[in-house]
């Protein structure tokens, strides 16, 4: 008798079998009848945490872009900060998520995670303690430019040791919970937009010099990880994440039962039921195999993170409010990181919303594809927009309101398409091997970080 299960929904033979099989797929797909409770939710409550912190990092510094602009102000890397600053983290974190593909099989997920928390740690703690120094009464090439290179370097250092393994750990490791668990990852990792962007106002609006700003911006951004490791200490110790654990990929000591139900209902499943797919699993070409099935969706992904980080924030740092006090400075800064926070208030609703309506359906692959490549219609308007300096390309959108509006429409776009992506994905392949398919899927959106550093670079040479 053939079983099958796709996504959430099971096909079965009339009978017993059917009745059972049934019981094993639901959201989880294998489910089972003494699993624990979440009490109180908690679990989802500090996965939505976590999930804040994931992508905290490359955020905070790219909310700060006004910091760095006015520390750098007079050398050819004020106005393109951005684009560099996309560039060495995309560097970074694409070959350090291509190797953690790797790593799955050689390094508990437990050390992954504290290494990598206690890197990025240290890292804000050091930018915090690095606002202090004065760059402007450096000479340029000895003080700014030395500020430049220093900060790329721990760019590099966090994107590659800390964010990569961090994201892509913790990624893999929420797969194997059921469906709304990594949803609410995914809503965390949407709010940290609008975490990083409130956190620049407030810090700009108590301290308004930009050495104060950035000390008390970065001193949160160390204190919150710090919360973030001692939550993930207290989550490992409760039953009902023991028990999920137990079923993640590599490092499982007791997930016999779980293969048991994964071959009776997928028993049908290339990887499985042919032993030359058997045999290339143990070397490695599974991954070429997943590939087959979610690359529509990885390309998707790409191209969703590719358009929103060449616009944001590369394109959107430069723009300055045509109306109320244009000249004053705090009230630029303000206008940046206001349109910031719109931006990732879109990303927020986005991504809440397309936990519940699910259109294009999981199915519709190419259609999603198709919607992300009419999506790059926003560089050409994002770049009509009033920033400066300009060149080239005239300012028609001459009003604040519609370039405001325009910003939370980006963010509302990626949140939806980008979570669309990352929830369908794993529902291609059978649960055992959701976790590289979670590792798969962040290569693919990191590698559209490194795709829009590129775009940046060209969009705001021809503005």
């Amino acid at each position: 008798m053939t079983r099958k299960l796709s996504g959430d929904a099971l096909s079965a033979d009339e009978g017993d079998d059917a009745s059972q099989l049934k019981k094993l797929a639901s959201q989880t797909d294998w489910k089972t009848n003494d699993e624990p409770i979440d009490r109180f939710h908690m679990v989802y409550v500090i996965f939505f945490f976590i999930g804040i912190g994931t992508v905290l990092p490359i955020n905070m510094f790219m909310t700060a872009s006004s910091y760095f602009s006015a520390k750098l102000a007079g050398t050819r890397y004020q106005y393109m900060f951005e684009g560099y600053l996309l560039l060495v983290y995309s560097i970074g974190i694409t070959v350090s998520a291509a190797i953690s593909i790797w790593l799955l099989r050689s390094i508990r997920i437990t050390y992954r995670l504290v290494f990598s928390i206690l890197i990025l740690i240290s890292i804000f703690t050091f930018m915090a303690v690095l606002a202090q120094v004065d760059t402007s009464t450096c000479k340029l090439r000895s003080g700014r430019q030395a500020f430049f290179i220093l900060t790329m370097a721990v760019v590099f250092i966090f994107s590659f040791f800390g964010s990569a393994l961090f994201q892509s750990s913790f990624l893999g490791l929420v797969s194997v919970f059921p469906r709304r668990y990594p949803q609410s990852v995914i809503s965390g990792m949407a709010f940290s937009g609008v975490f990083a962007a409130v956190g620049g106002i407030v810090s700009l609006s108590v301290g308004r010099s930009m050495q104060s700003f950035a000390t008390i911006y970065f001193s949160a951004a160390a204190l919150f990880l710090s919360l973030i490791l001692v939550l993930l200490y207290f989550t490992r110790k409760m039953e009902f994440v023991q028990y999920h654990l137990q079923y993640l990929e590599f490092g499982q000591k007791n997930a016999k039962r779980f293969y048991q139900y994964e071959e009776e209902y997928d028993s049908d499943d290339d990887i499985n039921s042919n032993p030359q797919c058997a045999k290339t699993h143990q070397k490695f070409s599974y991954v070429w195999y997943l590939l087959k099935k979610i690359w529509l969706l990885a390309l998707s992904l790409l191209l969703c993170t590719m358009v929103t980080f060449a616009i944001y924030p590369p394109i959107m740092a430069r723009v300055r409010p045509m109306q109320s006090y244009p000249q004053d400075p705090f009230f630029r800064k303000l206008f940046v990181l206001f349109a910031y926070l719109l931006c990732a208030l879109g990303d927020f609703v986005g991504a809440a919303v397309a936990l519940w309506i699910l259109l294009p359906r999981p199915d519709q692959d190419k259609v999603l594809l198709l919607l992300n490549v009419l999506r790059m219609v926003f560089l050409p308007v994002f770049l009509l927009c009033n920033g400066h300096p300009r060149q080239y390309l005239p300012v028609l959108i001459n009003n604040d309101a519609p370039y405001l509006i325009l910003a939370t429409v980006l963010g509302l776009s990626n949140g939806y398409f980008r979570t669309l992506a990352t929830i369908y994905a794993p529902k291609k392949v059978c649960p055992r091997y959701r976790e590289s398919v979670g590792a798969i899927m962040f290569f693919f959106n990191v590698a559209g970080v490194g795709a829009a550093s590129l775009v940046a670079f060209l969009s705001c040479s021809i503005m």
